[in-house]
């Protein structure tokens, strides 16, 4: 006598998931797919929805290099738009108004980029540590995938917060 198999009831919307995104980019003619089968313009409504990338008028795309315009620090690669141009951030000594314009690892302290705080240090801000991450007072390292977070801030370089863990964000493409 056979065991009766019955597949998951998400199965089916699984298969028809996977099937949309597969006929969503190269298989319409609309470039190479960034990611396993997701279109160069994914659909988004915040940039933790595009992989590495922004939301621009509900499409992701890839953030730009130096030199390229900008009006959002969300638009560039390093996360420092400048009179609108993509800059590099600044590393130690360089001159700043706030912790976006230092590399990471540094913080702007007397309108110069310095170190910012090892892990395990004593901390008010998310802006004192080199990690960019102060929790219950001290400097931690970012949450990596799986992690428990409540907001982005907790989540390594790539990842989002769901609400609970950090997740991968989704790819993009330039358009």
């Amino acid at each position: 006598m056979a065991s009766p198999f019955r597949p998951p009831a998400w199965l089916p919307a699984l298969a028809l998931c996977m099937l949309s995104v597969a006929l969503s980019g190269e298989a319409r003619g609309q470039g190479t797919p960034a990611w396993p089968g997701l279109a160069q313009s994914t659909r988004c409504e915040h940039d933790f929805h595009c992989f590495r990338g922004f939301c621009d008028r509900g499409r992701c795309r890839e953030r730009k290099g130096e030199g390229e315009r900008c009006v959002h620090y969300n638009e560039c690669a390093s996360d420092f738009c400048n009179r609108g141009r993509c800059e590099a951030r600044r590393e130690e000594g360089g001159q700043c108004s706030d912790n976006t314009h230092c590399a990471e690892g540094f913080v702007c302290d007397g309108r110069r980029c310095r170190p910012g705080r090892e892990e395990g240090r004593r901390c008010v801000h998310y802006s004192d540590c080199a990690s960019g991450f102060c929790d219950r007072g001290r400097c931690e390292p970012r949450r990596e995938e799986g992690g428990q977070c409540s907001d982005n801030t907790h989540c390594a370089e790539g990842l989002y917060c769901d609400g609970r863990r950090c997740r991968p964000q989704r790819p993009s493409r330039r358009r």
